[in-house]
């Protein structure tokens, strides 16, 4: 399929939408790029602040619940008065503010329980994260029931009525702890026990939402509720992380934003690219395109009036030098088809001379040996002698049947001058090429003689418009052609077969093929190799199918094969009248 190139006018637009679209996207990409890599190290530094926050108050609660458990171990346990080590840890005895208070004896047997009285006599069973037990999961009453909290806890042995005890207090991170973290606004924070596959979260923290997280690596992106968030996380002890996260809509909306404006400004860019493209292929394009519909009347001989010389400077030349080129052009034209139309007469009349001069001389020869022979008889008559009748008769006899066939050949020749000279102008019509096809050799066969003829015609091919009679005429000549090329007989090939722009038919015979030499002279007028052929034939026939706007190749394989193919178009070019003209004037 043949492309149609680009008009200026288009390239025009496409260059102005280029120049003027490209900077402003480059340049709202590196904004976009630029504000998206500010907001994202922003949001890092928030997201390490937070986490650094987080475990900087766990220090802070360490260190308070070491002090604080120090202090009950030594000061308040040993000097508790009371009867049964069940009330060491009664408010009463003991001064804190913790929490968890929990004593326990050597063999690890809750003796005294704050937050869960109902311990006492159990062994300590809790979960511990820690190497130092510091971060576990406490049992804590609830009702008439207990459930796990984790807790962060120091211990410190201490005696009591000359008793070895272990006391353990500390602080709840639960949802109390994690409200109380100083977080910036909108920042979620939580605890994942990974062990035991849940969160330590407030109430209405998104993290709650998060099923199955993988918090390695530690930074990542996720959508919870239909909000998308960037979060980070830290291993505070194994199987236990810090993670805190933020809502990414702050970055979305700055990106929203910028898209907009950038959608608008390249809308605007091409808005303005398109109207200064438009004026200029108006100032510049408009005297390209008169200068373009101006060549093909050019191509068909048509002389229209000379082109304005206006526009752009370069352009006005272009308008002037297609002027004179024009002028020039058809001066040429002109003389070229007057020496044409000379060198033609020239040589057709030297070409009708040799063609009528040689069966002129059988002629001339066959009259002068009449004449010779009926002197010598006449001498023989004046002196008496007697005459030879039969000999003269012979004679008389073969001289008219050689004067009679140099005259058909004469007649031949001159009818082939005058169709050549006189081929009428197509009458076009639709036509089925592969019905003309077996008409064309529905007429020769009877003088295919050895020749045997095969046919490959294409079902359903579109009809064309052609002129049936010269389309049969240049079929006729190319098959008879084929059987002159294999006297000794031989195959003839007749194919039809469909084109991107119409039909075509090749025509191939057995034969010995074309010589190069003779091949690249084959359409010229009067070139034969054939005795008493005028060579007029196949430029008949080329002059036939170039009329119907086709063309004729021919290949050919020493020793083999050769072959004519007709390629004709659905619809014949608009007539041009060249030739037509040409012959009315001749």
């Amino acid at each position: 399929m043949t492309r149609t190139p680009m008009t200026l006018r288009a390239h025009l637009l496409v260059a102005f939408v280029i120049v003027a679209v490209v900077p402003i996207l480059a340049l709202s990409l590196a904004l976009t790029l630029r504000v998206a890599r500010s907001q994202e190290s922003a949001a890092a530094r928030r997201l390490g602040g937070a986490l650094t926050a987080v475990r900087t108050r766990l220090n802070e609660l360490r260190l308070v619940a070491q002090a604080r458990v120090s202090a009950l171990g030594d000061r308040d346990i040993p000097a508790a008065q009371v009867e049964d080590e069940a009330d060491l840890t009664s408010p009463s005895v003991l001064h804190h503010d913790l929490p968890i208070i929990e004593i326990l004896d050597p063999a690890g047997i809750v003796v005294a329980s704050h937050h869960w009285p109902a311990a006492i006599g159990l062994p300590d069973h809790d979960f511990v994260f820690s190497t130092d037990g510091a971060l576990r999961l406490q049992a804590v009453g609830e009702g008439y029931a207990y459930r796990e909290r984790l807790t962060l806890t120091a211990s410190h042995a201490t005696r009591w009525r000359n008793q070895r005890l272990t006391v353990r207090g500390g602080f709840f991170l639960d949802e109390d702890f994690l409200a109380s973290l100083a977080t910036p606004l909108g920042m979620a924070v939580g605890l994942r026990d990974e062990r035991h596959g849940e969160w330590r979260v407030t109430s209405e923290s998104p993290l709650a939402a998060w099923s199955s997280p993988v918090l390695d690596p530690r930074r990542g992106q996720v959508t919870l509720d239909a909000l998308t968030y960037r979060w980070a996380a830290e291993p505070l002890e194994a199987g236990l992380w810090i993670v805190v996260a933020i809502p990414a809509t702050e970055l979305d909306d700055v990106t929203r934003e910028l898209t907009r404006l950038s959608a608008l400004a390249t809308a605007a860019a091409v808005l303005a690219a398109a109207l200064a493209a438009l004026w200029f292929s108006a100032w510049i394009a408009r005297p390209v395109q008169r200068l373009a519909r101006a060549l093909p009347a050019v191509a068909r001989g048509e002389r229209g009036d000379p082109m304005p010389v206006t526009g752009a400077a370069e352009v006005a030349q272009l308008a002037a030098e297609f002027n004179r080129m024009t002028a020039e052009l058809f001066e040429s034209r002109e003389r070229l088809l007057q020496a044409e139309r000379v060198a033609a007469w020239r040589e057709m009349a030297r070409r009708l001379a040799h063609e009528l001069k040689n069966p002129i001389f059988p002629i001339q020869v066959s009259i002068e040996t009449l004449r010779r022979v009926f002197d010598r008889g006449a001498a023989r008559y004046a002196s008496g002698e007697a005459l030879d009748n039969d000999e003269f008769g012979r004679l008389f006899r073969e001289s008219c049947d050689t004067i009679l066939d140099e005259l058909r050949l004469l007649r031949g020749i001159i009818d082939e001058f005058s169709r050549f000279a006189r081929l009428p102008q197509p009458r076009f019509a639709p036509t089925d090429i592969g019905l003309l096809v077996e008409q064309v050799l529905a007429l020769h066969r009877p003088g295919a003689g050895l020749v045997t003829i095969e046919t490959e015609l294409a079902p359903g091919l579109p009809p064309i418009l052609a002129d049936r009679d010269l389309l049969s005429h240049a079929l006729g000549n190319l098959v008879a052609n084929a059987f002159e090329a294999m006297p000794d007989g031989g195959m003839l090939r007749v194919r039809t077969l469909s084109t991107a722009a119409g039909v075509a038919v090749a025509i191939e015979d057995s034969g010995p093929g074309i010589p190069e030499e003779q091949r690249l002279r084959l359409f010229t007028p009067y070139f034969t190799t054939k005795r008493g052929g005028t060579g007029l034939g196949l430029s008949i026939a080329q002059s036939i199918v170039a009329d119907h706007g086709g063309r004729i190749e021919v290949r050919t394989e020493a020793g083999r094969s050769t072959t004519f193919t007709l390629i004709l178009p659905s619809r014949p070019p608009a007539p041009a009248g060249t030739r037509a003209a040409d012959r009315q004037s001749d």
